[in-house]
Formats: C-alpha cells, sequence, structure tokens
C-alpha cells in the first residue's frame, strides 16, 4: 500500500493567507455578489479579522427539508436583523414533490443536507441602503440562542483553472477571454510567473490537434462501469460523447433535473454577449474538457457531466450544495435498492472558495458535513487544491485528511495539486501545503472541447492557393474538438480518472452495498496516490 503526503495540520499556517478576493463587474451584477474586505469588514469574536471571501450579498443559508417554512427560525432572524434596518424572509427551495413517498435512506440526505436561502431586504420604513449578509450572520453568531438554526454565507465558488489570481479575477484580456483577472501577466512585464501557464503555448486554453481514436471504442468489459460524478458546466458537442452514450449532462432523480433548469439550479440567466466584442467563456468548455480526461484514464466509465456553472465559472454555494444532496438522495435510494443506475463511485469538484473562518469549528459546515456524508456511503471524493500560488486552503480541497486518520467506515476526501509536463516538478500556479493529498499532470493537458465553439479572434495570415486557403492558426476556432489547458481543475478528474480505472478492475465492481462501497473506494484511492517525494 503506498501512502500519501505527511499529516495535515488542523489549522493553516499564520503565513497561509488567502488571496485577496475581487469580482468583476459583471459577476457582482449577477449574482449580487459582495467582497468581504479583513480591513472595513465586521470583526470576528474576540476581534481577529475575517478572511477574504466572496458570497451573495442579500441573502444566508440555513439547513431545512424541501419545502419546509421554518417560520420560527425566520422570525428570530427578522428579530435580530431589525437592528440593522433590514428584515429576513425566507425563500422556500422545491424539493422532490411528494417527499412522503421518498424512500427513508433520501429523505434523510434531505433532511439533513438542504439548504434554504433566507433573503435580507431593506426595511420598508429605512432608506434603502445595500444589504450586506456579513454583518447581519455576524449578529446573529452573537446572539445565537435567540435564533436557532445555524446560518452560514451563500458563498460563491468558481471552477479553478483560472491562473494568477483564482478564482477571482478582475479585467478582461481579449485573448482568454476570462472576465477575472488580478495583476499582469509575466510575459507582458510584471506579476507572477504563475500567469505564464495563461498564455497559449505556455498552459493557456488553445485549439490542438489529436489523431487517436475514442479510448472508449477499445475498452475492455467490465463487470459494471464505474460512475464519476462531475458537477461543473455540462458537456458540450463532441464525437466523443452522442447523445445516449456513456456520458450525460441529463442527470435525474425523483422527477428532477439535478443541477441548471432544475429546483437546485437557480435562476441565474446567463449575461448576454457583446456583438461587438464577442469572446469565448472563461470557463467555455471546462465540463466536456474534464471529462475528455476522465474517459482517457477510464474509457469504460459513465461520466455524469452536471451542469451547475456557466461558462463565467460562478456557482452559488446553496446551488451546489442542494443539487449535491440531490445526487447523494439518488445513490443512498440505489444503494438500498441494488440498482446500478443511481450509483456513484467518484465525485470529481474542480471549483472552490477561500472561507472567512478557516480554521474555525463551523467553517466545513454545510458543504464538508455533505461531502462527509459522501465519503460515509462510499463515494472517493476528489477536489482541486486552486491555483492561487498560495498555502492557504481553498474549500473544499482544505478539507482533506490522511487516509490514516478518516475513520474504517468512510472514504477519505483527497485534494489535488497539479504537476507540470516533465511530472516531478509541480505547477508554479498550484496552491500547496500540508493540506494537499497529492499532485496530478495539470499543465499543457490535452483534452476534449466542444466542437461548435468560436468567436472573433482570426487566424494572423491567410492566403488563397488552387482553391485552398493557407492559414496560421485561428486561437478561437475549437471545431477540431481538442484543446490544451492547464489547472488544478484538470488535475482534479486526473485522480479521478485513475481511481475510477482501479475500481472498475476489481472483483467485487459489480457488488451493490454500503460496506463493500466504502471498502472498494479506500481501496482503491489509497492504490492510485503515491508516496509524497520532495523535488530537489
Amino acid at each position: 500500500m503506498t501512502t500519501a503526503r505527511p499529516p495535515q495540520v488542523a489549522v493553516p499556517p499564520l503565513s497561509a493567507t488567502p488571496p485577496p478576493a475581487q469580482v468583476s463587474p459583471e459577476v457582482a451584477t449577477r449574482y449580487g455578489a459582495r467582497v468581504l474586505d479583513p480591513v472595513s469588514a465586521m470583526r470576528m469574536p474576540g476581534g481577529g479579522a475575517p478572511g477574504s471571501t466572496v458570497y451573495v450579498g442579500d441573502r444566508l443559508l440555513v439547513r431545512a427539508t424541501p419545502g419546509r417554512a421554518l417560520d420560527d427560525t425566520t422570525r428570530a432572524i427578522d428579530k435580530v436583523t431589525s437592528d440593522f434596518g433590514v428584515r429576513a424572509r425566507l425563500v422556500v427551495t422545491p424539493g422532490p414533490g411528494g417527499t412522503k413517498s421518498l424512500h427513508p435512506a433520501a429523505l434523510d440526505v434531505l433532511q439533513r443536507h438542504w439548504v434554504q436561502q433566507v433573503s435580507l431586504h431593506p426595511d420598508e420604513g429605512q432608506p434603502a441602503l445595500p444589504v450586506d449578509a456579513w454583518p447581519v450572520l455576524r449578529t446573529v453568531q452573537d446572539r445565537a440562542a435567540e435564533t436557532g438554526a445555524p446560518l452560514a454565507l451563500d458563498h460563491l465558488m468558481t471552477s479553478a483553472p483560472a491562473i494568477g489570481g483564482t478564482p477571482y479575477w478582475v479585467g478582461t484580456p481579449y485573448w482568454v477571454g476570462t472576465p477575472y483577472w488580478v495583476g499582469t501577466p509575466y510575459w507582458v512585464g510584471t506579476g507572477s510567473p504563475a500567469s505564464e501557464y495563461a498564455r497559449p503555448g505556455g498552459g493557456g486554453r488553445s485549439p490542438v490537434s489529436l489523431v487517436l481514436p475514442d479510448p472508449a471504442l477499445r475498452a475492455a468489459k467490465v463487470k459494471r462501469a464505474p460512475v464519476v460524478a462531475v458537477p461543473d458546466t455540462g458537456l458540450g458537442t463532441h464525437p466523443w460523447f452522442p447523445a445516449g452514450g456513456s456520458a450525460t449532462s441529463e442527470v435525474s432523480w425523483a422527477g428532477m433535473r439535478l443541477g441548471l433548469g432544475g429546483p437546485a439550479g437557480g435562476d441565474y440567466t446567463a449575461p448576454p454577449g457583446n456583438p461587438l466584442d464577442p469572446v469565448i467563456g472563461s470557463d467555455t468548455g471546462h465540463g466536456t474538457f474534464i471529462a475528455g480526461l476522465v474517459r482517457q484514464l477510464c474509457p469504460q466509465a459513465r461520466i455524469l457531466a452536471i451542469p451547475v456553472m456557466g461558462d463565467d465559472g460562478v456557482v452559488p454555494e446553496s446551488c451546489l450544495i442542494n443539487t449535491l444532496a440531490l445526487l447523494l438522495a439518488r445513490h443512498r435510494e440505489a444503494l438500498e435498492n441494488g440498482d446500478p443506475e443511481g450509483l456513484v463511485d467518484v465525485l470529481s469538484l474542480s471549483l472552490g472558495y477561500y472561507h472567512e473562518q478557516a480554521g474555525d469549528a463551523s467553517m466545513d459546515a454545510p458543504l464538508g458535513a455533505l461531502l462527509r456524508d459522501f465519503g460515509e456511503h462510499g463515494v472517493a471524493v476528489v477536489a482541486a487544491a486552486g491555483n492561487s500560488s498560495t498555502l492557504a486552503p481553498m474549500y473544499p480541497a482544505g478539507l482533506a485528511t490522511p487516509l490514516a486518520d478518516v475513520p474504517e467506515d468512510r472514504v477519505p476526501l483527497a485534494s489535488v495539486g497539479a504537476r507540470n509536463p516533465d511530472g516531478t516538478t509541480v505547477a508554479f500556479f498550484s496552491n500547496d501545503g500540508p493540506w494537499v493529498t497529492t499532485f496530478r499532470a495539470g499543465s499543457n493537458l490535452v483534452s476534449t472541447f466542444p466542437t461548435d465553439v468560436t468567436a472573433s479572434a482570426q487566424a494572423s495570415a491567410r492566403v488563397d492557393y488552387a482553391g485552398r486557403a493557407r492559414t496560421t492558426i485561428d486561437p478561437d476556432d475549437y471545431r477540431g474538438g481538442f484543446a490544451t489547458w492547464s489547472g488544478t481543475s484538470f488535475a482534479a478528474p486526473v485522480l479521478a480518472g485513475e481511481i475510477a480505472a482501479a475500481i472498475a478492475a476489481r472483483d467485487d465492481v459489480a457488488a451493490i452495498d454500503r460496506a463493500t462501497a466504502v471498502a472498494r473506494g479506500r481501496a482503491c484511492m489509497s492504490a492510485v496516490i503515491e508516496e509524497w517525494k520532495e523535488t530537489p
């Protein structure tokens, strides 16, 4: 059996300061986002400054069974928030219709993990000032005896492909169409060397050609196809992923679609594009690229490419939590009924955020409790470590613990950093620290990309000869279906694909029960996580 990196520490070192969070005006408008500034924000109990994070500014989260009103809790919160000239209103998020008809195991998941939104709005008798959920939350925390149910911010989570300031960037470098960016790319003068990876040819997203056939065409038969769930941007058009194949974005349970378009997905319409300057979104093709990596490593796998974010790569924590709660309920029901169609073997998360109270006992609620529940039911969870070149944990990857420290009745969560193509050195952009479980290839990877993606950039030269067009490479033309890209977003599915391949090779892959699933997941994760060796 191989071992992971040295044991993690419970609290990150004092020097592990999260990167300053910034958000583009477009995202701020679309999600009502606010940036928590450690300098000006209300202090923590004891006087300490909170960490920098981004959250939906006018709401809080509370755990509650779908459809439950929580009138007493709302009134109690409303009483506290009246000091701010703010009123609280519960936004009841519907779940499966007729929860009484659900399997008890599935209902148990929803009762423990479903979150409702507490909307905050100015009191009609007060000036209509902008509402800020952070001071409201802090006051509620100080008076917890009056409010009952614990509350949390609705963090904005982002994918982790962007280099040099992830997860929140400011500005729009036209050559990648990215709405978040901080600093100046290294290759034009100043800034972190990590920004080199954002340049096409240096690790940035760019079209390439691949002549290998779909690995699934030559995949060996297995007793049961392992299932890898990828909550991300969904699945684009690509010949490797035809309709009705082994990869899909159409995932349903109890008559509901999981992700965007379903009850847990939220109502976030895509912003209109600029017809005068069409660009490819920062996360266009992100989920398709991830699906291609899993396909290359475990061609037998069924891939559930659940769409939870658009091309901006942003998802409110509430949407992700409720989508995952439905996925876990589906999995629990499948375990109880012996139904392979509803199972999940690996959950690959290429997204995250920096928490304002890292190291605090309440930090990982409610997302952390949900992910632990996945592990307790045999699902191996892998999470991208982030691309900010920081020791500060990005969550949920920061929740990882060594296999030896995890009870035997649970599969651990693994956090994944990125390596360079040489296979030995860590990518300059990758987050690091004792909380990172392992590293996988994450720089200049080649994978699938939607074949219907083009934008305004053009080839720099063209000559017509003998009826044929001769051009340089069009940096915005992905109709060939493949691209290179870099980020811990892609290191995570590399590990997920390896775990899935190990599961597919086991004799007990067809066994459907909780104890076998846990033992199988632990054994396969342990088998593929290599011993960490320092590089000179």
